[in-house]
């Protein structure tokens, strides 16, 4: 570029020198009158004078010359290929397996659904007081077979039980422990007790409405009922009288009907 500089600096300077010498040649000598205009009729003026042309080729130099080259990224552009047979397969298996899955997940939240209702069902007719449970199912008079109306029922079923076992009646003296205990869970406590329910059944509707020491009484009544009755093992007389003894403080005869309450000393709690 000083190069440049200097060379130009020089050419200016010697263009200069010779417009100064053509302009004084020009005072002592005057022009011609053919040269005051063109032969098509246009002024000498209007052609670029030689101060003007070097200039321009000066300018139009190598050392003037400047090139700017810019790269931009340009990018292919990729043929536009079919879409293979197996992707659409693919595509078509993913949106039916995801409609099978949206309805399989209603399927579950309906049934989770119901399962809370069910639990939450149970829940409070276990929770429910004695009296909404009588009102929910109707008052059975017979259990598997066994009359468990209160009239049936001697006034002491303990003392009876008793006497009868004494004297050798031994299934009389069991059954008529197990029809009073059971008469008095549906009469007096509102245990829900179908009459198709079995011993199973009546000690787990016990296990709602009775506290712990009259639900232990009646889970031993039922035990030494059932093996006597079902499988003929009798038990012997000490824990039958005291059966019969322990049973005036957890139960007593249900004479007072349906709507009857059992007291605190009664519910053996």
């Amino acid at each position: 570029m000083k190069r440049a500089a200097c060379i130009t600096l020089a050419l200016l300077a010697a263009v200069a020198a010779h417009a100064v010498a053509a302009g004084t040649a020009a005072v002592d000598r005057p022009a011609p009158a053919h040269a005051a205009a063109g032969t098509d009729g246009t002024a000498r003026g209007d052609d670029p004078s030689p101060v003007k042309r070097r200039i321009g080729e000066i300018l139009r130099g190598p050392e003037f010359a400047r090139e700017e080259v810019v790269r931009l990224p340009k990018f292919k552009e990729r043929p536009d290929r079919a879409k293979p047979a197996w992707l659409d397969g693919l595509e078509d298996f993913v949106r039916g397996l995801s409609e099978i899955l949206r309805v399989l997940a209603w399927a579950l939240g309906a049934i989770a659904i119901l399962a809370v209702l069910a639990v939450a069902h149970r829940w409070w007719q276990a929770q429910a007081p004695s009296s909404v449970v009588r009102r929910a199912a109707p008052v059975p008079v017979t259990v598997a077979g066994l009359d468990i109306r209160p009239d049936s029922l001697p006034m002491d079923i303990g003392l009876t039980a008793r006497m009868a076992w004494e004297q050798g009646e031994r299934a009389q003296a069991l059954s008529l422990l197990y029809r009073g205990a059971i008469s008095s869970l549906v009469m007096r406590f509102g245990a829900r007790i179908r009459e198709s329910a079995t011993e199973g059944d009546c000690v787990r509707a016990a296990r709602l409405v009775l506290g712990h020491p009259a639900q232990e009484f009646f889970e031993r009544l039922t035990s030494v009922r059932s093996s006597a009755v079902y499988a003929s093992r009798w038990p012997e007389s000490a824990p039958v009288l005291a059966l019969c003894d322990e049973y005036a403080v957890h139960f007593r005869a249900a004479r007072g009907g349906p709507g009857s309450m059992p007291t605190d000393g009664e519910a053996g709690r």
